[in-house]
């Protein structure tokens, strides 16, 4: 498998289902939400009401639409990840959720439950190729 994280634009975003006890992760799942972890360094909560609003008006999207979003949001991500110096917390939580949503809908994939278990991946250089891993969603 290549390497596709050599670049600073490109990023690794999780929602891991299982931590160990204590951690920010399994605290957020204990309380029904899910834990997006941005390169390993941020973790996000989004909360479960979040998640089912947005996924909503994500399924009314046009698909051309869809892509055009995903990208966006990932180009915002990727520029912030590269600022070091200004990095507006909120507004990349907030885009990296987004994101989230988003590019599980672009890969089919239905995010209305509380047991996703997924890893998505970013390549500034192949924009159009997001690469989905641990596809594990418990009903």
């Amino acid at each position: 498998m290549r390497n596709v994280f050599v670049a600073g634009c490109d990023f690794k975003l999780s929602c891991p289902a299982l931590a160990s006890a204590n951690s920010p992760i399994t605290q957020i799942r204990e309380r029904g939400n899910l834990a997006l972890v941005l390169q390993e360094k941020m973790v996000i909560e989004l909360k479960r009401s979040d998640l089912l609003e947005s996924w909503q008006e994500t399924c009314a999207l046009a698909r051309e639409k869809l892509n055009d979003l995903v990208q966006q949001a990932a180009c915002r991500i990727s520029s912030a990840l590269d600022d070091d110096d200004g990095v507006d917390v909120q507004t990349l939580a907030s885009d990296t959720a987004a994101f989230f949503i988003l590019a599980l809908r672009q890969q089919g994939v239905k995010a209305t439950s509380s047991a996703i278990d997924v890893e998505i991946r970013f390549d500034h250089d192949h924009p159009d190729a997001i690469e989905l891993f641990n596809h594990k969603i418990s009903h």
